[in-house]
């Protein structure tokens, strides 16, 4: 992926091109699923903007990594999974309130109606930990995310 942002007028010239790179796997316990994913990125932005985003760039180096699973229940599935990135912002360097730490949690479940329809429910929960104090902004903004649904695959 090519840094575009390099090339506006008045722009860093020497942003350097984002790098990602992703391992992850999964295991079959017989009903239970686990799940194991970690990331490390180097000039990048976080796929979900900081909750106070004006206060960081879109240059971040870090890694995280996440940990869930599936669980057959009642007829369903329950789906979980918790997460964690530690992230640094190049752009403002020897800025610690531009650092994040941020933690994760999310738990759903899904029901089947019939072979291609299902019943779904969700609630989520993260939290972007600053490393410094800011004026006037939370150094701990957090936000609960529920969700309720109907899916039909055609």
């Amino acid at each position: 992926q090519t840094n575009l942002a390099s090339a506006a007028n008045g722009a860093d010239q020497n942003a350097a091109d984002p790098l990602t790179i992703c391992v992850g796997g999964n295991y079959d316990l017989n009903g239970v699923k686990l799940y194991l994913a970690t990331q490390y990125f180097k000039d990048s932005k976080l796929q979900t903007s900081p909750i106070q985003a004006e206060q960081t760039s879109k240059r971040l180096d870090g890694y995280g990594f996440t940990i869930g699973a599936t669980a057959l229940m009642m007829g369903g599935k329950v789906k979980g999974f918790v997460g964690y990135t530690d992230a640094e912002d190049q752009a403002n360097a020897g800025s610690a309130a531009r650092d994040i730490k941020r933690y994760a949690a999310v738990l759903g479940y899904e029901y089947p109606l019939s072979k291609r329809t299902w019943a779904y429910a969700g609630a989520g929960w993260y939290m972007d930990q600053y490393a410094a104090r800011i004026e006037d902004y939370d150094d701990k903004a957090s936000q609960l995310v529920g969700v309720v649904g109907l899916a039909h695959t055609f």
